[in-house]
């Protein structure tokens, strides 16, 4: 099988484009991310219209020692 049988086809003709920068001070890692995706228009396989989504994310890690740490993500 092919992944245009297993994946819709909106998802299947976008474009991914990310942006990832990670910092880390001491005992401390941050790391914020951009997303954006696009699929064009295709009447040829019924998408009308095209469509963008963007995507923001934080994540963080703080490291006690080297048994213990915690990290968020937003």
């Amino acid at each position: 099988m092919t992944a245009s049988l297993m994946t819709p086809l909106a998802q299947n003709n976008s474009h991914i484009y990310g942006l990832i920068y990670s910092y880390t001070s001491g005992q401390l890692t941050v790391s914020p991310s951009l997303q954006f995706t696009h699929v064009p228009k295709d009447t040829g396989i019924g998408l009308l219209n095209s469509a963008s989504t963007y995507g923001v994310a934080l994540s963080t890690k703080f490291v006690f020692n080297t048994y213990w740490s915690i990290a968020g993500r937003a």
